[in-house]
């Protein structure tokens, strides 16, 4: 969610990492080891979640590379790494026959279809950094339950 120019999320991330900053700093100077974990386990479960922030938006950002490459083709839809292969075979094709057209299809079919996979990679990655923000996170329930 954003209010104005500030994504909210990235805010709190942000905020959670100093917040866990601190806890660590008071847990060193207080000899208070729990401190310390729980400050490392909050800064840790913010790292994650602010990664994972970025490869959505880099995600976002690939998928709309792949409209754009997608409504210069007329093509609708993902295709992917179908796609992609689909396409540098159009473009070899059309080079070994001398066909520049068909050359430059498959060579913004093989992009639209990058970009697609691109877009599919980032959002696994981020998938994996809000798994690992949710483990860090239960963690810290966990530690706090503990006391």
């Amino acid at each position: 969610m954003q209010i104005g120019t500030i994504d909210l999320d990235k805010l709190r991330g942000v905020g959670d990492k100093i917040l866990g900053l601190a806890k660590e700093t008071a847990g060193v100077l207080a000899g208070n080891d729990n401190w310390q974990r729980e400050g490392e386990s909050q800064q840790a479960k913010a790292t994650e979640t602010l990664k994972a922030l970025r490869k959505e938006a880099d995600a976002q950002a690939k998928e709309s590379k792949a409209d754009a490459l997608g409504a210069k083709t007329g093509q609708r839809g993902r295709s992917g790494v179908f796609g992609e292969a689909k396409g540098k075979l159009k473009s070899t094709a059309g080079s070994v026959v001398g066909n520049p057209d068909l050359q430059r299809e498959g060579d913004d079919e093989a992009a639209k279809g990058g970009a697609e996979r691109e877009a599919t990679e980032a959002r696994a990655e981020a998938k994996a950094h809000q798994a690992k923000a949710r483990a860090d996170e239960a963690s810290q329930n966990r530690a706090a339950v503990r006391k």
